[in-house]
This record gives structure tokens, sequence and C-alpha cells, in this order.
């Protein structure tokens, strides 16, 4: 089975295709999710909010 990973672009960090890369990514069916260094998925969440 490929297992796939979905990295932030033009991040502050470089990131490692691993699920034991410094962002602590989340797997959900074979894809694991990279965290951005600058937050923006908080914005993608709706958690903050652009002024």
């Amino acid at each position: 089975m490929k297992i796939w990973h979905v990295i932030p672009i033009e991040d502050l960090k470089e990131h490692e295709e691993s699920p034991e890369c410094w962002c602590n990514p989340t797997e959900t069916e074979a894809v694991w999710v990279h965290n951005a260094a600058d937050g923006r998925e908080a914005y993608e969440t709706g958690v903050r909010q652009l002024h």
C-alpha cells in the first residue's frame, strides 16, 4: 500500500516525509498530514481569523 504525505509548501522549517517528522503529523487512511511551523492551520480551521 502506498503511503502519502501532505506537506505544507514554503514552510519556515523543512519537513521529513516520515511519521517521525518534527511537526507531529497525523495519519488518516494512509495519508500523513503535516503541520506548518507558521500556524496556518489555525486560519484554515477557523480558530484564528484574518484581520
